[in-house]
């Protein structure tokens, strides 16, 4: 067995060890290390967040249907 503790990332959920290997570094938490894996970061970046997305999506709509009714 290894010598790491170990942390699940909240996003793939996978169990990985607890280093900068696989986690960047924060001031929060107990042991210094984000949530998030690496790799599960580089895919958000890459692919966007689906959360931001809905959000930009919704306030286009809401503005095109706001200029609508300005328009009228």
């Amino acid at each position: 067995m290894d010598n790491f503790e170990h942390k699940i990332c909240c996003d793939c959920k996978r169990n990985l060890p607890a280093t900068e290997e696989f986690f960047d570094k924060t001031s929060k938490g107990k042991l210094g290390l984000k949530d998030i894996c690496k790799e599960c970061q580089r895919r958000r970046k890459t692919l966007g967040s689906g959360s931001k997305r809905r959000v930009t999506s919704k306030y286009k709509a809401k503005k095109s249907l706001s200029k609508e009714f300005n328009d009228a």
